[in-house]
């Protein structure tokens, strides 16, 4: 099993520069993924969430909140500056930025979990087995219903581990 660093940033700007209509802009450099957050759900459309994994977000990890200028050129570049024109800013002229680097979070450390090559959903079994009925495991990385590397992996998991303690209890 393996797992790579992994950041989400979110940006919100005082206009949508992308297109109402637009829901990911794919293939950065510095950013692979940019998600349009507000589609379908707010009429003004004005975050982009970005998700970085791999190599590239272990790089921009060590810059800390210096990542977000470089994620705003990459913007500036597809879309004629309007990124660092239009990003908000609080009072003293800081970008206003979250940063959810999962590399620097203890128990987390990183983001969805995969097979390696070589491995197989039995790494995934075997990863979700309980210890002597008292350690019990949950989390995308266990989840062998099919949706490992995801929320509802994740949640399907804790399912199945909660089941299990109830189940031991019950034994008890």
């Amino acid at each position: 099993m393996g797992m790579d660093a992994s950041i989400r940033v979110r940006l919100e700007f005082k206009k949508n520069f992308w297109g109402m209509n637009s829901a990911f802009i794919y293939g950065g450099m510095q950013a692979p993924e940019y998600f349009n957050a507000g589609i379908g759900r707010d009429a003004m459309q004005k975050t982009l969430d970005i998700t970085i994994q791999g190599p590239k977000a272990e790089e921009l990890s060590a810059k800390g909140k210096d990542m977000v200028p470089v994620i705003l050129e990459e913007l500036d570049a597809i879309f004629n500056g309007q990124a660092t024109e239009n990003v908000r800013r609080d009072g003293q002229n800081n970008i206003l930025s979250v940063i959810m680097d999962w590399t620097k979070v203890p128990y987390i450390q990183g983001g969805a979990s995969y097979v390696k090559p070589g491995g197989s959903n039995e790494d995934r079994i075997t990863l979700s087995e309980a210890v002597s009925d008292k350690v019990f495991f949950a989390g995308e990385a266990t989840d062998i219903a099919g949706e490992a590397g995801t929320i509802s992996g994740a949640i399907q998991s804790a399912e199945r581990a909660a089941s299990e303690v109830m189940t031991t209890i019950t034994l008890l």
